[in-house]
C-alpha cells in the first residue's frame, strides 16, 4: 500500500516573534488534489483570522498532509512533534477527505468550535495545545451527512449561491462526508417526469411566495418581487431560463460538495405505477446528464402515510402485489404475508377490509415500478462507477416492513 507524504524545510527559520502566525506556517501538499487544496485554504483561513500571543506559539510550524491507504477506511489522525524550533504536524487520513477532517480536528484542538451555523472563533488561539499532541479518530458512523429535501422556503433552495457553498463548508467542518439532495417532480430536474413539464425551477412544491408590499417584510428580504434564490429572481417568470439557471446553481453547489470531499447522492420520485418504465429511465438519463457529479442515484417512492382515510381490501393488495411482483411473495414466511396476517388472519383468502389505508396500494405499485426501473438501469451498464439505490419514503412502520 502507498503512504504519500511530503516534507520540506522551512526556508526561513529565523523569523521574529512579531511576525504573524500564518507567516510561520508551512503547509505541504503532497500532490494535486482539490480536497487537499481546500484543506490548505481552510487552515490558512482560520489561522490567518485568529492570532496568538502565547510564547509557546512562536514556533515555526510545518504541517504535512499525509494520505495513507494503510489506515483504516474513513479514519484520520493528527500527530504533532517538536523538532528543534519547529513543530511538525502530520495530518493523516485514509484518503484526502479524511486528511481534511484531520485538519478540522487540529483546528478544534487549537480553540475553534465548528457548528452548523458557522465557526465560533476563539478569543485567543491556543496553538500550544498542539505541541507534542496526537489523536487518531476511527469513526463509528462511516458515512456521515444530511439529507436535504430542497423544496422548502427555509432550506438552501432559497440561498444565494455563495451562502449555499458556505453551508456545505460548515457541513464539512463537522466532518460530514456525504450529502443527499432530494428533488420533488421538476423542482431540480429537467426532462420527462410523470405528469409534469420539461423544466426545472418549480421551487417550494411549485408554490410561489411573492413579497408583500409591506416594509415590515420587504425591508428584511433581499428579493424584490418573489421569494427564491436571489440570483434567479430576475428569471422566475421565464420558465426555460429559470430551469437552466436552477440546474447551474445546483451544479455549483455540488461542485463545492466535491471540493469538500463529499459523496453525493441524488434522490427523485418517479411517481409512476405503470409496468412500462421508459419514462422513468428517460428521467434518470436526464438527471445524470444535468448532474454529472452524482455518485449515487436514488429512485424512491413518494411519501406515504395513512392519509386517504379509506381502507384497502385484501384482494386489492393481492392484485397489486401479483401485478408487480412474483406471486410467490405470498409464501408463508414472506414479510408481506406476515404483515397482512397480523392485520387480519383471514386477509389473504377473503375480501374483508384490511386495516390498511389505500395509500398502501399506491406505495406497492410505485415500489413495483421502481424495482423494475432500477433493474433495467443496472442491466444497461451505461454509467460506470455509478451506484443506484432503491428508496421507500414511508412514515408507517408496518408498511415499511412489508416493503422490505
Amino acid at each position: 500500500m502507498l503512504a504519500l507524504s511530503c516534507a520540506c524545510l522551512l526556508l526561513n527559520s529565523c523569523m521574529q516573534s512579531s511576525d504573524s502566525l500564518l507567516s510561520r506556517v508551512k503547509i505541504n501538499v503532497p500532490f494535486e488534489d482539490s480536497v487537499l487544496n481546500f484543506a490548505k485554504v481552510e487552515i490558512e483561513k482560520f489561522l490567518g483570522e485568529a492570532e496568538t500571543n502565547s510564547k509557546a506559539d512562536q514556533n515555526n510550524w510545518i504541517i504535512n498532509f499525509v494520505v495513507d491507504t494503510n489506515m483504516a477506511s474513513y479514519s484520520f489522525s493528527v500527530n504533532s512533534q517538536t523538532k528543534g524550533n519547529k513543530q511538525v504536524v502530520d495530518l493523516s487520513g485514509s484518503n484526502s477527505t479524511c486528511v481534511l477532517h484531520a485538519a478540522y480536528t487540529m483546528l478544534e484542538k487549537a480553540g475553534y468550535q465548528f457548528e452548523i451555523s458557522g465557526p465560533a472563533f476563539p478569543h485567543e488561539l491556543q496553538m500550544k495545545n498542539l505541541i507534542n499532541w496526537s489523536e487518531t479518530v476511527r469513526p463509528v458512523v462511516l458515512k456521515r451527512g444530511i439529507r436535504q429535501h430542497i423544496n422548502f422556503p427555509m432550506d438552501i433552495s432559497s440561498y444565494a449561491q455563495e451562502e449555499a457553498k458556505e453551508y456545505i463548508h460548515n457541513l464539512a467542518r463537522l466532518r460530514f462526508n456525504s450529502i443527499v439532495f432530494h428533488s420533488y417532480p421538476n423542482q431540480w430536474v429537467e426532462g420527462p417526469q410523470a405528469g409534469t413539464n420539461k423544466f426545472a425551477g418549480a421551487y417550494f412544491y411549485g408554490q410561489r411566495h411573492d413579497i408583500p408590499q409591506d416594509t415590515l417584510v420587504s425591508n428584511h428580504i433581499r428579493n424584490k418581487k418573489t421569494y427564491c434564490i436571489p440570483e434567479i429572481e430576475a428569471y422566475i417568470d421565464q420558465p426555460e431560463e429559470c430551469s437552466k439557471r436552477s440546474v447551474e446553481w445546483l451544479n455549483a453547489v455540488r461542485a463545492e460538495c466535491k471540493k469538500a470531499g463529499m459523496f453525493i447522492q441524488f434522490s427523485f420520485e418517479p411517481r409512476d405505477t405503470a409496468l412500462n418504465v421508459t419514462g422513468t429511465l428517460n428521467t434518470c438519463e436526464a438527471i445524470l446528464k444535468s448532474y454529472p457529479l452524482i455518485d449515487n442515484l436514488e429512485i424512491i417512492s413518494q411519501e406515504t402515510g395513512k392519509w386517504s382515510g379509506q381502507n384497502a381490501t385484501a384482494k386489492e393488495i393481492q392484485a397489486i402485489v401479483e401485478k408487480h411482483f412474483d406471486k410467490n411473495i405470498f409464501s408463508e414466511n414472506s414479510s408481506i404475508s406476515n404483515f397482512q396476517n397480523s392485520a387480519d388472519p383471514s386477509l389473504v383468502s377473503s375480501n374483508k377490509q384490511a386495516f390498511v389505508d389505500r395509500d398502501y396500494l399506491r406505495l406497492l405499485a410505485e415500489l413495483g415500478h421502481n424495482v423494475k426501473a432500477t433493474k433495467e438501469l443496472l442491466a444497461q451498464k451505461k454509467h460506470e462507477g455509478l451506484k443506484i439505490n432503491l428508496g421507500v419514503y414511508c412514515v408507517v412502520p408496518e408498511y415499511l416492513k412489508a416493503c422490505l
